[in-house]
Formats: C-alpha cells, sequence, structure tokens
C-alpha cells in the first residue's frame, strides 16, 4: 500500500513542476503587473506593459478589453496632469505677458486681417530707414525693414553687424508681405522677415552698448544705418514679449485640449 501511495504522488509533483502557463494566465499576468505599474503611478512603464500585452496576445479579447480600458484610465490620468501643471503655471504666464504687453499697442485691421499684431508703442508711426518689430498674435516674432531713398534698392535680405560679428536674414521673394512704390522724386520699400529673426533679436541684445549696422541688401545694390537705442530697445522688448506671448498661448492650449480629452475619456470609461 505505501509503494502504491508514493507513485501516484510522485507523477503528481512531477506534473505540477512542468506545468506550462496557458496564454490566458500569462496575459492575466502582465495585465496585473500593468495594474501595479499604474497604482504606482509610473505611466510609461504601465503603457508599455499593455502594448506588450496587445502585441502578444491578439486573441485574447477579453483581457484585450480589459487592457484598453486600463488603457483609458492611464490616458485620463495623463490629461488630468497636464491640465493641473498648466492652470498652475497660467497665473505667472499671464503676469509675465501683461507686465512687458503694457510697453506695446495692439493692431487689428478687421477688414484684412485674422489676428492681429502687437507693435512697440514708441515704433508704431516708423518710417524712414529702420529696423521695425512686431509680433503676431501667435507669439511669431517679424522684422520689417523700411527703407526710404533717392532710388530704389530692391532689397531682400539684411544684415546686421558689431565689430566683427554678424547675423543675416533669411533672403525673401517677392510676395504680399512685401511693397515697393515711388512718390515723386522718392522710393520706398517695406521688407518683412518671417524666419531667423529670434538669432537676429538675441545679437541685438547681445550687442546692445555697440554701434550695430544694418545693411539692406539687394541683388546688385544696398544701403546701410545704425540701428538708434529705440530701434534696439523695441526690438529686445519685441523678442520678450513673443517668448511670453509663445509660452502663454501654449499653456492654454494645453488647457483646452487637455479639457476636451478629460471629458472624452471620462465618457468612454462610464460606458
Amino acid at each position: 500500500m505505501k509503494r502504491i501511495f508514493i507513485l501516484p504522488l510522485a507523477f503528481f509533483c512531477l506534473a505540477a513542476c512542468t506545468h506550462k502557463p496557458t496564454e490566458k494566465e500569462l496575459a492575466a499576468a502582465q495585465l496585473q503587473k500593468a495594474d501595479s505599474l499604474f497604482a504606482q503611478n509610473d505611466l510609461e512603464a504601465a503603457k508599455l506593459q499593455i502594448d506588450s500585452l496587445k502585441k502578444l496576445y491578439p486573441n485574447l479579447l477579453d483581457e484585450r478589453k480589459k487592457a484598453e480600458i486600463l488603457s483609458t484610465k492611464i490616458k485620463l490620468t495623463e490629461q488630468q496632469r497636464n491640465l493641473s501643471f498648466a492652470r498652475e503655471q497660467l497665473p505667472e504666464a499671464l503676469h509675465c505677458f501683461d507686465s512687458i504687453s503694457k510697453n506695446f499697442v495692439f493692431e487689428k485691421d478687421e477688414a484684412y486681417q485674422d489676428a492681429g499684431n502687437f507693435v512697440y508703442k514708441t515704433q508704431q508711426y516708423a518710417s524712414g530707414n529702420c529696423l521695425k518689430p512686431y509680433v503676431e498674435e501667435s507669439g511669431a516674432l517679424m522684422l520689417t525693414s523700411l527703407y526710404r531713398g533717392g532710388s530704389d534698392i530692391k532689397h531682400n535680405a539684411i544684415k546686421l553687424s558689431a565689430g566683427n560679428v554678424s547675423v543675416e536674414s533669411e533672403t525673401v521673394t517677392e510676395d504680399g508681405y512685401n511693397h515697393r512704390f515711388r512718390d515723386n522724386e522718392l522710393f520706398f520699400e517695406r521688407v518683412t522677415f518671417r524666419s531667423n529673426n529670434a538669432a537676429i533679436a538675441s545679437f541685438v541684445q547681445e550687442n546692445s552698448l555697440k554701434n550695430i549696422l544694418v545693411t539692406l541688401q539687394g541683388d546688385t545694390r544696398k544701403t546701410t544705418f545704425y540701428l538708434s537705442s529705440n530701434e534696439k530697445k523695441a526690438i529686445a522688448e519685441a523678442q520678450n514679449l513673443a517668448i511670453a506671448l509663445t509660452s502663454l498661448r501654449h499653456l492654454q492650449r494645453i488647457i483646452t485640449t487637455a479639457e476636451k480629452k478629460k471629458i472624452l475619456y471620462e465618457m468612454e470609461l462610464s460606458k
């Protein structure tokens, strides 16, 4: 009797030791791991577990459904975090924008413009040979070079120099932003540059105590003038406003997007 009892027990132990987990058991363990990571606020690791589960067990519909629910919970938590962060940062961003923008006027032609521009107060009616910065509502920094002279130069680029260092704009093509006309014996040119302006503004800020020579460059002709103290200040302040407004717009977009997604994920979880 003793020998008969031991033999089946040995087979039972051997079978237990060599048990191979089923796909369902493996998927359940992976899902539990993902849920544990989510509870620990390790969202990225939890998402990796869920992605792995979906790839390894595409036919386990129940487990995939549970994984989708957990994935939605993670997305909801992420949006709640984004919303909390942006709302916390927004008052400071608004204060920074307000403190800088008080030196600017907002201009918008309702008949022709979808968005307006912030122009430095002392440059609102700038004319002659000068470099005029402004900031679009989106936060983009723009630079416009104005020329007035006895002959046309058809300039399409600018170069700023301070001693042995310099910075250049892109070369622009003829478009709706650039205007050239003649009034009796005077030629007028207005050219707007839409890229590399941050580098130009930084150059002006870094060399504000030096004489900065501006060269309006045409295909065959050019003219030069020095930036005035007012122009230097306007460009520096416009750069600061662009940074502040870009930051503010970014936070506002985060809040708008997070609020919409938060409602969407909450609806999905309530089904």
